[in-house]
């Protein structure tokens, strides 16, 4: 699996601390699936090992990603502007089917 370079679409606040981040990517990822997640290098070098993110939206290209501040990584991330480059790599985990329980009364 290789790295796929993206381009920051949308980086925004949604709530005190959680944030939603879209990603064009390069190249389609493939079929996302429930459960699966990325990992996400951010641009510059003051963090070095990749966050995993869940992946909460895929469209073609474009993926979402809501996150909540809670490290220095993140907190990095949330400053991450439009038109900025960074890499994705996944999608990762097994995926799992989302099943209806039946109501009991």
């Amino acid at each position: 699996m290789d790295d796929i370079s993206g381009t920051i679409i949308e980086n925004r606040q949604i709530a005190a601390n959680y944030f939603f981040l879209n990603i064009r990517l390069s190249k389609p990822m493939g079929k996302v699936m429930p459960g699966q997640f990325v990992m996400a290098r951010l641009p510059g070098n003051e963090v070095f090992l990749r966050r995993p993110f869940s992946i909460c939206r895929a469209r073609g290209r474009d993926i979402g990603i809501m996150y909540k501040v809670v490290g220095r990584g993140t907190e990095l991330l949330s400053r991450i502007c439009r038109q900025e480059e960074m890499l994705i790599l996944g999608p990762w985990a097994k995926d799992f089917i989302l099943l209806r329980a039946p109501l009991i009364s």
